[in-house]
């Protein structure tokens, strides 16, 4: 079996909880196509703790770096990278490891602005090496389900939809601290950015191209806090806690978005989508009107995807669910992610999330930045891929010298 010799710059709180999993999951399944050669991470220690975890699970330790630029240039064999570091370094990296003939996976999202994004891309064509962009959710079997029941007619003809989350948390990550996420220059903006992507993606995969976006965020809660819910060790923020917007899809198609970690009281999380049959959602799964009207006919999550399972072609569930990597409901899609990325390598083919598809993802989101800064005007999608609308990016592209 083909093997890619791949190097991981970035060993933080993601890394330790999905990538290597994910590399492990790939072993125990006796899919052996990457051969994590070494790590990188400006924290050293936290390199090193990553790779001794990594020769216990994956049987080999990779060497450890402080700095890529001396890894690119000793690990001859690298020949591709996986970047999972602050935003605001993605596209330094990327167009360095491009720039040095390496293939390259980079975290979502691709740039920390649609001109960082666009860099990325440059280099990749420059250098005919491949990108793509770490989009798991799409991966995973209920996603999948979803896509699958749409395009089978299950809800009829797809009208709008509501993607609602709204919680209570004030503490500086929910995952670990990483203070950077918390800091406009380093992150681009909150968690609209950061998780918005993937709905961005979703949205797309799914319903088809985000044409216009009308959006307010506000940032209602000027610290998070190291120790939470003591409200202590107080880190000050200067990305928005909260999003709403309104989304128009090519067609007749539209959407509710509202994202909030500021929500007290009660949280609510539901993602719908409805068309003129029924409806279709992640957290209950497929519903329409019964016979006449009368009750409802359901099928849960779980039993969509056994639905879809069941009535896939081989071919197609190969292609989802490589050699049943990822099939398991729950699974968090990493590992397919990885496999498609080395896949492309090997076969010589553009991986399914490319840098193209990544940067039209991140152009949805920073669209609702985009209207906010202006007052909540509405701003077309193609307008910021185009570079033709950065004003919320504007500061962001200065501070990093993008232009």
């Amino acid at each position: 079996m083909a093997q890619v010799n791949l190097a991981l710059i970035g060993t933080g709180q993601f890394s330790f909880t999905w990538v290597l999993p994910a590399l492990e999951e790939l072993r125990k399944k006796e899919v052996d196509v990457i051969n994590l050669v070494a790590v990188s991470d400006v924290n050293l220690e936290r390199a090193k703790a990553f790779a001794k975890r990594a020769s216990i699970s994956l049987g080999k330790t990779p060497a450890v770096y402080s700095d890529y630029r001396e890894m690119l240039k000793k690990e001859k064999d690298v020949e591709a990278v996986y970047i999972v570091v602050d935003h605001a370094s993605h596209h330094r990296i990327a167009v360095d490891c491009l720039n040095d003939g390496k293939h390259v996976l980079v975290e979502k999202p691709l740039g920390v602005t649609m001109r960082a994004a666009k860099l990325i891309i440059e280099a990749a064509k420059s250098n005919n090496r491949i990108l793509a962009v770490a989009e798991n959710y799409r991966r995973r079997p209920l996603d999948r389900a979803i896509k699958w029941s749409v395009e089978r007619g299950m809800i009829g003809s797809p009208r709008f939809f509501t993607w609602i989350s709204s919680s209570y948390n004030l503490g500086a990550l929910t995952v670990g601290f990483s203070g950077w996420r918390l800091d406009k220059f380093y992150a681009g903006g909150g968690f609209t950015l950061d998780v918005g992507v993937h709905f961005a993606d979703l949205w797309r995969y799914i319903l088809g191209e985000v044409e216009e976006v009308s959006a307010h965020s506000r940032t209602y809660e000027p610290f998070r806090y190291e120790d939470w819910p003591k409200r202590s060790k107080p880190v000050p923020v200067t990305v928005e806690d909260t999003t709403v917007s309104i989304l128009k899809l090519k067609g007749d198609m539209v959407g509710v978005f509202l994202w909030t970690t500021v929500a007290p009281g009660e949280g609510y999380e539901q993602w719908v989508i409805y068309g003129d049959k029924g409806s279709l959602s992640w957290q209950k799964g497929f519903m329409s009107p019964g016979e006449g009207g009368v009750g409802t006919f359901s099928l849960s999550p779980r039993e969509l995807v056994s639905t879809m399972m069941s009535s896939l072609p081989q071919e197609v569930k190969e292609k989802w669910f490589p050699k049943g990597v990822g099939v398991e409901m729950g699974s968090f899609g990493v590992s397919v992610e990885l496999l498609d990325f080395t896949d492309s390598i090997i076969n010589h083919r553009k991986p399914e999330v490319d840098g193209e598809e990544g940067a039209k993802d991140e152009a949805v989101i920073l669209a609702m930045y985009e209207s906010s800064f202006k007052g909540g005007k509405p701003v077309a999608v193609k307008e910021v891929e185009e570079l033709e609308v950065e004003d919320y990016q504007r500061e962001i592209n200065e501070r990093l010298g993008l232009k």
